[in-house]
């Protein structure tokens, strides 16, 4: 038993400190490229939308992880998962919705608070993003509870390689394509197979009804 459980959590630290470094090397490496191919106005907007991006990602999260794994856990609720996971998908659905309806109203707003009127259509692209991330999400929350980090590393590392190569390949080779609105679509389509990487793992644990 020490054994197995030695291997276990051997297991999660490695693939949670691979898709820790994985997530730093890509954001480190674009950000240098990202200095030198935007102008200095286009990357502080840029960087407002990802600060943007990140808190709404960061609040989910801590709504759903934590409890869905503790429930899922629990003995007592061992015949209810279905249950608990359709609660969970619940949650992701309502957030993510209340946050399009935000962002959808109060997207110019925030530009004009900002004295970032680039920032509007980028929060408006968003809404794709956020519709993306909530089977993305949920099926990370299962693979977790299932303890299966590998997965959801490789998840991760398609997601983010993806977006990596295509910012290295706009800069190298589409210079006068490399704006903020094609790097809105380099991370919808990196989101997109990230989650049909995310979902084709998570199948097996997902509800049947």
């Amino acid at each position: 038993m020490k054994l197995l459980r030695s291997s276990f959590w051997l297991h999660s630290i490695f693939y949670t400190f691979l898709q820790r470094f994985s997530l730093f090397f890509f954001g480190a490496v674009s950000y240098m490229v990202l200095v030198r191919a935007l102008l200095k106005e286009e990357n502080a907007v840029w960087s407002l939308y990802l600060v943007i991006l990140m808190i709404f990602e960061t609040v989910k999260q801590g709504l759903l992880r934590n409890p869905t794994i503790k429930f899922l856990s629990m003995q007592e609720y061992t015949a209810k998962k279905q249950e608990v996971q359709f609660s969970a998908l619940l949650v992701n659905i309502g957030f993510s919705l209340l946050t399009i309806i935000l962002l959808l109203s109060f997207g110019s707003a925030i530009g004009i608070l900002l004295k970032s009127p680039e920032l509007v259509p980028l929060l408006w692209w968003s809404v794709i993003l956020i519709i993306l991330l909530i089977p993305f999400s949920h099926c990370e929350v299962m693979l977790q509870a299932n303890y299966k980090f590998s997965a959801i590393f490789w998840a991760y590392f398609i997601r983010q390689g993806l977006l990596f190569g295509g910012i290295l390949v706009l800069y190298f080779f589409f210079r006068q394509h490399f704006t903020l609105l094609n790097l809105m679509m380099l991370q919808i389509i990196a989101l997109a197979i990230g989650t049909a990487v995310m979902f084709s793992n998570a199948v097996p644990f997902l509800v049947k009804r």
